[in-house]
């Protein structure tokens, strides 16, 4: 999370033996987002699963990615798009 200057909040273990595992097991999630892959939707014109990368990937890959929070899967917050062999577009 971002506080009101623009700085990242940090997010430290207790004890040596607790992670962010831990923190999450038990709800503790402070200022934390929790984010998730955004499904993608079948076409059933183009015979397969796609997502929208809105002109930012233009090769299909395994690797392309977009990830949202889990309450709000149209909030894209990370999208990784294939563009060239080896070359990747990150938003």
């Amino acid at each position: 999370e971002v506080d009101s200057d623009g700085s990242f909040e940090s997010v430290q273990p207790r004890h040596h033996t607790e992670g962010l595992e831990a923190l999450l097991k038990r709800g503790e999630k402070g200022g934390l987002l929790e984010l998730k892959n955004r499904q993608p939707k079948w076409n059933a014109s183009s015979n397969m699963y796609v997502l929208d990368f809105h002109g930012r990937a233009s090769l299909p890959s395994c690797r392309n990615v977009q990830l949202a929070p889990k309450a709000k899967e149209s909030d894209v917050c990370f999208l990784m798009g294939k563009v060239e062999e080896n070359r990747f577009n990150i938003v």
